[in-house]
């Protein structure tokens, strides 16, 4: 049997067109939430380019995003960065298999109801 693929796709330059964004927030935990938020709004506006024309032996799109932060009650800037894993369309068995294990491997959860068809 051949091997399946990934496909990986930076988006970072997507977010943060110029590189003068940086996200301000005041913990760790509500910074995590602005990333995932602008991640969930381009998956909605992306998820059917990235996934429907692929070949059907690709197991999953892999979308990374970095950006700088500053978490203020920690005086810190950071380089935030969220890897997500997104199925793709043509989801078999062996697909999903992979598909599962990388999720379980990033611990990553989604943002919620990206995938729900309207």
């Amino acid at each position: 049997m051949k091997p399946h693929g990934l496909i990986a796709i930076d988006i970072s330059k997507t977010v943060n067109r110029d590189g003068t964004l940086y996200f301000s927030s005041p913990c760790s935990h509500y910074l995590s939430r602005q990333v995932d938020t602008k991640l969930e709004e381009f998956l909605k506006r992306n998820r059917r380019k990235l996934t429907s024309h692929l070949h059907p032996r690709v197991s999953a799109v892999l979308v990374y995003l970095r950006t700088p932060a500053v978490i203020e009650t920690e005086e810190l800037l950071t380089n935030f960065r969220r890897l997500y894993v997104m199925p793709s369309a043509r989801n078999d068995g062996k697909n999903k298999n992979i598909h599962r294990k990388l999720e379980n491997q990033f611990e990553h959860e989604a943002p919620k109801n990206i995938f729900q068809t309207s």
